[in-house]
């Protein structure tokens, strides 16, 4: 399949029908979104405080020199006080950015699809990396590094089943969070394990198929820094083929 045009396509804008959008909000749960985001309160009230008091001096931010010092001629933050202020901002913004990003991965998904049924039907993490992940215990850093290369499960961060299927899932942070590297591994992650995941799948689970998505936490087709669209562009040069 020729692949030219396919950036493209993928980016055009989509409007949504007004009677589709007022029937989707009819079925929003009050309950639900009240349950997240007690959920959601709870962890970052956690999480962030934990991670601001475990820097007390200036090279626990981890900050660039050359970033720092253009930064502050720029903004012309002459003052000691002024730059602190400034960089105590910026790395708390970041550490925001970062809980809520590992929130949505391990608070919201675990109410959907519906927060019924049994644990399999909710999102969560695959029990085969749970199980690959403990293999690694009592290994040293250089091991684990090792060992990390051969995971068959690395890339996958939730799953859940519906009917026949199972839907295997990897969440990044937002519309500009994948980068080259994030491309390279979920492609190859696809290309080399979906034979695995597909025979675990209906061994432990009985399904008959999976699908795999890439899940942005906000943003539209047309925002994002197009990585996410690498990813498929490149599995249409492997043997894969795209259907709607």
């Amino acid at each position: 399949m020729a692949t030219r045009g396919f950036y493209k396509s993928m980016k055009q804008r989509r409007y949504y029908d007004m009677d589709d959008m007022r029937s989707w909000f009819a079925q929003i749960s009050h309950d639900r979104v009240t349950r997240i985001s007690e959920a959601m309160e709870n962890y970052v009230s956690v999480n962030l405080p934990k991670a601001i008091r475990s820097k007390s001096t200036l090279s626990d931010y981890r900050t660039n020199p050359y970033v720092l010092m253009a930064t502050a001629g720029a903004l012309s933050l002459d003052d000691l006080r002024a730059l602190s202020q400034f960089l105590v901002n910026v790395k708390l913004y970041m550490g925001l950015e970062t809980s809520f990003g590992k929130s949505i991965e391990d608070v919201v998904m675990r109410h959907y699809p519906d927060g019924m049924g049994d644990e399999r039907t909710r999102w969560t993490s695959p029990v085969e990396k749970s199980e690959e992940f403990a293999t690694y215990a009592g290994l040293s850093n250089e091991e684990k590094s090792a060992r990390r290369v051969d995971s068959v499960w690395r890339e996958i961060d939730s799953s859940c089943i519906h009917g026949d299927r199972r839907h295997l899932l990897t969440i990044k942070s937002g519309v500009s969070t994948i980068n080259d590297t994030q491309v390279s591994g979920m492609f190859a992650a696809i290309r080399d394990h979906n034979a695995a995941w597909l025979k675990s799948s209906r061994d432990r689970f009985g399904v008959e198929g999976i699908d795999v998505a890439i899940g942005l936490t906000y943003g539209t087709a047309c925002s994002t820094n197009n990585k996410e669209n690498q990813i498929l562009n490149k599995l249409l040069t492997s043997e894969f083929a795209e259907v709607d």
